[in-house]
């Protein structure tokens, strides 16, 4: 187990040059990592759920800031994928409403609607204590947390 410490003190002493470089070398080694550790296509008969889990375990592998994905299925219609992303890097202000973005995906002639919410840890904390401030239609009942794996 690497000294996270330590890593960190390294870290905070590069100049931001350095310190993007390093970004960006590293999360370029995690996202073929995790391409090489079992991220293909989950095909044509993926369940909702199986195209949840393949599709947010992407969104952590491709991006650092994703802290976790929440996978809301309670009143989604088939093949209607909502998720909320909660990104230690997102800057929405806390008063403007929760939008969805659409990243549609076809697989195999497959369509499956991706709808994905980005919030903050304490915007996510909020829409916990009032799911009312979700997009129309989404709840919170349900949910299914999807955290980063550990490495094999």
């Amino acid at each position: 187990m690497a000294d996270t410490q330590w890593l960190a003190d390294q870290l905070v002493a590069l100049d931001d040059a350095e310190w993007f470089t390093v970004l960006e070398e590293a999360q370029a080694k995690r996202r073929a990592r995790a391409l090489a550790n079992g991220l293909e296509d989950p095909g044509k008969d993926a369940s909702d759920a199986d195209f949840a889990e393949w599709i947010a375990q992407k969104y952590l592998a491709t991006d650092a800031s994703v802290r976790e994905v929440i996978y809301l299925p309670a009143g989604a219609p088939p093949r209607d994928i909502r998720l909320v992303e909660i990104s230690v890097l997102t800057t929405i202000p806390d008063e403007d409403p929760f939008e969805p973005v659409d990243y549609s995906v076809d697989i195999d002639g497959t369509a499956f609607k991706v709808q994905v919410v980005d919030l903050t840890p304490a915007q996510w904390e909020a829409v916990k204590a009032d799911p009312k401030k979700l997009p129309p239609g989404w709840q919170l009942n349900s949910n299914r947390r999807v955290g980063r794996k550990k490495s094999p």
